[in-house]
């Protein structure tokens, strides 16, 4: 068994069975993040503002670590750290002590900053398929993501979970993808010297690819702002039915499918018809939103209009959110893909914090502002992507 192992670890014959072992493992560790951060939210809301700031900083500082030092390495630290977190939660249980309460807060806090496996498990796909179209390799990543929310779906509908009883499942996933990757999980970039290749990186960051980078920044915060505002904005009437709550993520699912499947079909650099695509189609679905489906969007009648709704919406995203991480992925080597992977994470994390602050301040004025709000910043991207699109084509 162990010389099976090795032929597979380091036989350059084995590759090809390495390389889908590891990709399917960093794959199920995007997927396993999601879950464990989106019961977290659910489990945990009056403790949403730390777990947001925490991992605001904890996505970037991880993909960091997992440049500098052995991306194996880390992410199997971030996985028992999850194992550890997840296992003190379910043995803690949802008591009202001060304790438990101190406990739950210490268990988020190291999710937050060490449990980051999602950012470490991209960026190793990248350093497996570098040479591969890099919006095909995000569009993976993305799906997986999205999966996962379907499955959060699926085991509160079918099984009829509650969002804590999820935390199980997580473990248990856990515990069988770290085996995985101490057995079979080989860094790509370990023969390298990793300090030096991160200065070099940094250098050309600042010198050539800030300003681009600094954009697409802002084109991120605006759009996941838009698309948060959306989404929160029908929470109270989403979450008390379970079904359209599954239905939702289902549908938004196959419309994001839709769109990451032409992306994978397109592999010359057409980053701002994308873009601008994604933008449009989002808005879109806002449009039809505001006009057809803000009648009563909890009425069983609806079913056919909300789907068409989510569907649209999914597909959106499906086209902006890879193309977001491969205009950034591409500038840079091997070497510094985890910090830059972490800072689109860190970004969308602000976005997700951001639109949770300010809704709670419209929930006192009215429910119609966030949805003209997220047509509002979806509008907003596109005039942003059309006034600077020599920047953004810019070849450095």
């Amino acid at each position: 068994m162990k010389s099976l192992i090795n032929k597979i670890r380091y036989n350059p014959e084995y590759e090809k069975i390495n390389h889908t072992i590891n990709t399917s493992m960093c794959l199920g560790c995007l997927g396993l993040s999601q879950v464990i951060k989106g019961t977290i939210v659910a489990v945990y809301p009056h403790f949403l503002p730390i777990f947001f700031c925490i991992q605001f900083f904890g996505s970037t500082i991880q993909g960091s670590l997992s440049d500098i030092y052995k991306r194996a390495v880390v992410l199997n630290i971030s996985l028992g750290i999850l194992i550890l977190a997840i296992f003190t939660l379910i043995i803690s249980g949802n008591g009202q002590t001060h304790f438990v309460h101190f406990t739950q807060i210490i268990c988020i806090t190291c999710i937050g900053l060490g449990g980051n496996a999602d950012v470490v498990g991209r960026s190793e796909i990248v350093d497996l398929h570098y040479h591969m179209d890099r919006r095909k390799i995000m569009s993976w990543t993305v799906l997986a993501e999205a999966f996962s929310w379907v499955i959060i779906g699926l085991l509160m509908r079918y099984l009829n979970l509650k969002p804590f009883n999820i935390f199980p499942i997580c473990l248990t996933f856990a515990v069988v993808l770290l085996p995985l990757s101490l057995l079979f999980n080989t860094d790509k970039t370990e023969d390298k010297k990793h300090l030096q290749n991160m200065k070099n990186e940094l250098n050309l960051l600042v010198s050539k690819n800030l300003k681009k980078l600094s954009l697409i920044t802002i084109l991120i915060i605006v759009a996941e702002l838009g698309y948060f505002f959306f989404f929160y904005s029908q929470e109270h009437h989403i979450t008390k039915n379970i079904a359209l709550l599954a239905d939702s993520y289902l549908s938004w699912f196959i419309g994001m499918s839709f769109g990451c499947w032409i992306l994978t079909k397109i592999k010359s650099s057409y980053d701002f018809i994308f873009l601008i695509l994604g933008f449009a189609i989002s808005l879109f679905s806002i449009v039809l939103f505001i006009f057809w489906g803000m009648k009563d969007i909890s009425n069983p009648n609806m079913f056919y209009v909300d789907s068409l709704i989510y569907t649209i919406t999914g597909f959106g995203s499906g086209l902006y959110l890879p193309s977001f991480y491969a205009m950034i992925s591409r500038e840079h080597s091997i070497h510094f893909q985890g910090i830059l992977t972490g800072w689109v994470d860190s970004i969308r994390i602000l976005g997700d914090a951001l639109s949770n602050a300010v809704l709670l301040g419209f929930a006192l004025i009215s429910t119609l502002a966030p949805i003209f709000i997220s047509g509002f910043l979806f509008l907003l991207s596109m005039l942003i992507l059309i006034t600077k699109r020599r920047k953004l084509e810019k070849k450095n």
